[in-house]
């Protein structure tokens, strides 16, 4: 079909096409390539949130050790509970990349919307966590998380009918 296109619009004929079909045609086989990438970048994305959401586990998991071995005795609740929450912040990060990824590798366009959520999410208690490496900490976590769902609303608002396009022979 889209060699039939190319050749009729080449030839200066639109033959069967009425002029508004070819017109979205075009429109279409354009958006293509644009949808691909943005799929692609968001599934990058997505791959590296998993990671960060494992490490935040991993790190916090191993703090945690440095802090019990400072102490002569136990610690208690109130010095664990953080470091709990942490670590579930983390596997809850990761878990929502998952889903994404699942989406997004699918082509789905409910991949996209996951995206936005983990972001607008992940937002406040990352400008916590990073609060105490850099008094600039709301900034850089806004200026990232909106660059991440800025991906993942292109990721929703580049396909169409719920699907991304294929990535087919050119």
């Amino acid at each position: 079909m889209g060699d039939n296109f190319i050749n009729c619009v080449q030839a200066g004929r639109m033959g069967e096409w009425g002029r508004g079909e070819a017109d979205a045609h075009r429109g279409q086989v354009r958006r293509a390539p644009v949808a691909i990438v943005v799929l692609c970048v968001a599934q990058v994305v997505t791959v590296l949130m998993i990671i960060g959401g494992l490490g935040l586990v991993v790190w916090m998991q191993l703090w945690l050790q440095e802090v019990i071995a400072a102490y002569p005795v136990g610690p208690d609740n109130d010095v664990t509970r953080g470091f709990f929450i942490g670590m579930a912040g983390g596997l809850g990060i990761a878990g929502l990349s998952v889903i994404a990824l699942v989406g997004l590798t699918r082509g789905r366009r409910w991949g996209g919307l996951v995206d936005v959520v983990q972001w607008a999410v992940i937002w406040l208690p990352f400008a916590f966590g990073l609060s105490q490496f850099s008094p600039d900490a709301y900034a850089i976590a806004t200026a990232i998380s909106l660059a991440g769902a800025l991906v993942g609303a292109l990721a929703f608002f580049t396909a169409r009918r719920g699907r991304l396009p294929e990535a087919g022979p050119a």
